[in-house]
């Protein structure tokens, strides 16, 4: 439970694929695959995975502490070689620092299971030049400071939380609020060069 199969997990009696490979074991599929007798399985690990930089995230596996799919503090921090980021459905949180300072990053993607970024999570991604996020996602402290080729924005319609200096010193210049925000955080604009903002949703605080 909580790691990726590294093949197809296949019921032995009806030929059946219980979970498909590159899938996250959830506690069902684990109860299905004991109920069929299987006694072992392939699963992706942090010893065998084959990333240049780091471990990816399906190698990671899930942080059973949290309850959900989830990534290690920092664990792809200064990667200056990374570029391309696939975040997997069934992450919910992106841990402190993830990807910062990963200089070359040019593209993520971020799946509608994400609730929240974690702090500094893209902080100094110099070359991250657009995002989308997942509706109802909450932008954690830091989360975006200092990239400077992020110039424009699209919120989602239902928005969370955006943190303290969440987009501090970004190159953003354009910001589009498509619906609703929760909260912004102190400073979550601070020092971009943004000539117009409009919020036509409700907009519960501002610190």
């Amino acid at each position: 439970v909580g790691r990726v199969a590294a093949e197809d997990v296949i019921n032995p009696m009806t030929g059946e694929v219980i979970v498909p490979m590159n899938e996250m074991i959830s506690y069902d599929k684990g109860n299905e695959i004991v109920a069929a007798g299987i006694k072992a399985v392939q699963i992706r690990s942090v010893l065998t995975c084959r990333n240049e930089t780091g471990v990816c995230v399906k190698c990671y596996g899930q942080d059973l502490a949290h309850g959900g799919y989830t990534m290690g503090s920092g664990i792809f921090s200064g990667c200056t070689a990374l570029e391309t980021v696939v975040i997997p459905a069934g992450v919910t949180v992106l841990s402190e620092s993830a990807f910062a300072r990963c200089a070359a990053l040019r593209n993520v993607t971020l799946p509608d299971t994400l609730t929240n970024t974690g702090k500094n999570t893209f902080s100094g991604c110099v070359s991250l030049a657009s995002i989308t996020l997942p509706d109802g996602i909450d932008v954690d402290d830091g989360c975006f400071a200092d990239c400077t080729a992020l110039t424009a924005l699209t919120l989602p319609a239902n928005m969370g939380s955006i943190g303290y200096n969440a987009f501090n010193r970004s190159g953003l210049t354009e910001l589009t609020v498509t619906g609703n925000i929760h909260s912004i955080g102190s400073g979550a604009f601070s020092n971009t060069g943004l000539t117009s903002l409009v919020i036509p949703g409700y907009l519960g605080s501002v610190d």
